[in-house]
């Protein structure tokens, strides 16, 4: 009966690890609703501790237009624009532990012709973070001080958690003990 416990704990540890890893949450960040200098009107989501990644995607944002005017300026590729398309968001990492809050941007504030040309530029683009223990709160926004006439947004997609490496190692010794329990009921077994 203890074997069947673990060896259950186990799967259901296993399972969990990889439900975790296939996760995937896309957040949509309006240019209008979600823009300003400061992070003030940021779309905001909590995260639990651990590594995930995070993609533009082509949801129900593709790029966004930050002026409102139709693109001109561009070069033969369609991008480098005067005006047109961009992808840059800013992200703000707030710990739950109340530690520094952290900001970066993500994305390119080269502009293109089309939104579709400023997504396909980030295509391969794959940006990691790290969440502390205890999770955080993560904001996304649109640097515009006038979003008025913005138009668009960005849609990203979050994969779930990687579990860190101390939680494989803890994975990997629940194994052991479970092959060591078998073991020694089997030798038990024979024995009598």
């Amino acid at each position: 009966m203890l074997l069947r416990t673990l060896k259950t704990l186990a799967l259901a540890t296993l399972a969990s690890a990889a439900g975790a890893a296939g996760a995937v949450t896309i957040v949509d960040v309006d240019a209008r609703a979600h823009a300003s200098l400061s992070g003030a009107n940021a779309l905001t989501i909590g995260l639990g501790e651990g590594r995930y990644q995070l993609r533009f995607t082509d949801g129900l944002f593709t790029a966004y237009n930050a002026n409102g005017r139709a693109a001109a300026g561009c070069d033969r590729a369609g991008a480098n624009c005067r005006f047109g398309w961009q992808t840059e968001t800013i992200v703000t990492l707030h710990p739950a532990d109340g530690s520094a809050a952290t900001s970066f941007a993500i994305g390119s504030p080269v502009l293109y012709r089309t939104p579709e040309g400023a997504l396909a530029a980030l295509a391969d683009r794959v940006f990691e973070l790290v969440v502390p223990a205890g999770g955080a709160k993560l904001s996304f926004h649109v640097r515009d001080d006038s979003p008025a006439n913005n138009r668009g947004g960005v849609s990203l997609a979050i994969a779930g958690a990687v579990p860190e490496p101390a939680t494989w190692a803890m994975l990997i010794a629940g194994f052991g003990l479970v092959g060591a329990a078998a073991r020694r009921r089997r030798q038990a077994v024979v024995a009598a």
